[in-house]
């Protein structure tokens, strides 16, 4: 307590200043190191009282940090049953606790100590993709929701109303854009279409020129359904100044409570756009190159690995599983080298946030399907081209057997000043099947595996035998006399 809190002679004086939120109590126990939080306090000195014991006094000196936590909650009136969906910008305790309390750090702790209320300690929400809380203890009716940071500055108190099972309306949390081709929007509550799926599509526009003007979705333009979500597939999704647009009574829940108003999103954008400088293939212990459209972090991690959230990537940053690349805006659009020591050897995703990621191989060198053509005649004599390739390149051929694909059918060297290998002579299965085909370059392992599927020999119709065209017979005519008086064939009394 603060060394101006006098005449404290008693034990009961001592819990007196407890409740009235002049003092801390802690239950110690012996041999053990605790924590004691500060936050709250004012400046000045302090003693550490221990009844029927010594004292230790500290001071508490001006936090440098006076910036408030900026709070957001995008839904103010949800299910008793519902989560939360918020963000902090940092480090913060969230509190909910009866509106009509004090906007103070006390009255905050005072409340949940005394039942009134609830708190999450240590909530990190920087990204509403992730971040929600379950309202526990919560009564149906409305409470003030507040973040304290570990200065004990408050946030601006934001009021949410609970609201009785079944009764509140699905309302958008946010909008997701991924991989430049899709839209995600969150609701607070599982969700259906409130009429036909078509009529659904037809509910739904999508502006270019941030909200000026809508356009229906184009007939090659999906929705779907999932859970709690409503994903929007969209074919162009170029430009910076995008919004979505969702009628009210479009959707429902699951109880009929129908969207209430018009949804418009926030604009949002296409997804960063990577590029490789180069082949996307490196040698390990070498560096590669990249261009991106716009500043922030990018990251390299092993194929497999997956992040729901920026702190997820961060955190792999920090374990060692990933790379980051921090394109600032000097770098926007120019080459950035990445260096790859210490990787090993296989196939890595490179991946700015809510843009579209691309793979980059390390010491490997991938194929493409489009590069192999396969003909397979009826004869032995089938041909198969492996295209953009170069000089040194080693193809490999399996054949799929066993299921092991292991069968090495030939192997075979891209001739020097050559950029595709062609076989004549490959003997491929005459029913159709499946040939793997995979590339080596020098000083590199062998690329992962592409499988081709033929067709059947027997499916392609032969070329057409040319029949010569018949040669015209000259007509052979004989002479005979024709009489001169009255044009009768005299010898055969016929007349002309």
């Amino acid at each position: 307590m603060n060394i101006d809190e006098t005449g404290v002679e008693t034990l009961e004086q001592y819990y007196e200043k407890v409740q009235e939120g002049k003092a801390q109590l802690i239950n110690a126990e012996a041999e053990r190191i605790y924590e004691i939080n500060t936050r709250g306090l004012l400046p000045g000195r302090y003693a550490l009282r221990i009844w029927q014991g010594v004292n230790v006094w500290f001071d508490i000196q001006p936090s440098l940090d006076q910036t408030p936590p900026d709070l957001t909650v995008p839904v103010t009136t949800i299910d008793i049953r519902d989560i939360l969906y918020l963000s902090t910008d940092e480090l913060s305790d969230i509190f909910w606790v009866p509106e009509e309390t004090a906007l103070d750090i006390n009255s905050l702790e005072a409340a949940v100590a005394n039942g009134e209320g609830g708190v999450q300690r240590n909530f990190i929400g920087t990204d509403l993709y992730a971040t929600f809380i379950h309202i526990s203890d919560a009564r149906v009716g409305k409470w003030l929701l507040v973040a304290a940071d570990g200065a004990g500055n408050l946030s601006a108190g934001i009021t949410i109303t609970v609201a009785e099972h079944g009764t509140s309306n699905p309302n958008v949390v946010f909008l997701e854009p991924v991989y430049n081709s899709l839209a995600i929007v969150f609701f607070n509550k599982k969700i259906k279409a409130n009429f036909e799926i078509g009529e659904l599509k037809s509910a739904i526009t999508i502006s270019r020129d941030n909200g000026a003007t809508y356009q229906p979705l184009q007939p090659f333009e999906n929705i779907f359904i999932d859970i709690d979500r409503l994903k929007i597939s969209l074919n162009d999704f170029n430009g910076s100044n995008l919004r979505i647009k969702i009628a009210a009574g479009a959707i429902e829940d699951e109880y009929g409570n129908e969207l209430a108003q018009d949804y418009i999103s926030p604009p949002f954008s296409a997804g960063v756009e990577i590029t490789f400088v180069g082949p996307n293939y490196v040698a390990a212990g070498n560096k590669f190159s990249i261009k991106s459209d716009r500043e922030g972090p990018v990251f390299l991690m092993k194929s497999g690995k997956y992040a729901s959230s920026l702190d997820d990537y961060y955190d792999m940053v920090s374990k060692g599983e990933a790379i980051l690349i921090d394109v600032k805006a000097s770098d926007i659009n120019k080459a950035i080298e990445v260096d790859t020591s210490g990787l090993v050897k296989g196939e890595y995703i490179l991946k700015a946030r809510k843009g579209l990621q691309l793979s980059l191989y390390i010491s490997v060198t991938p194929l493409d399907a489009d590069q192999i053509q396969i003909e397979n005649n009826r004869s032995d004599n089938d041909v198969v081209t492996v295209s953009h390739v170069e000089a040194g390149d080693v193809i490999r051929f399996y054949d799929v057997k066993l299921n092991t694909g292991e069968l090495i059918v030939r192997t075979e060297i891209v001739p020097e000043g050559q950029t595709s290998l062609t076989i004549t002579d490959m003997e491929l299965k005459v029913e159709g099947g499946y040939l793997i085909v995979t590339n080596t370059k020098p000083n590199f392992d062998e690329s992962p595996w592409v499988t081709i599927q033929y067709p059947s020999a027997l499916d392609i119709t032969p070329e057409p035998i040319p029949i010569p065209a018949p040669v015209p017979v000259p007509l052979q005519m004989e002479s005979f006399e024709v009489g001169n008086y009255n044009n009768q064939d005299t010898a055969n009394g016929v007349e002309l």
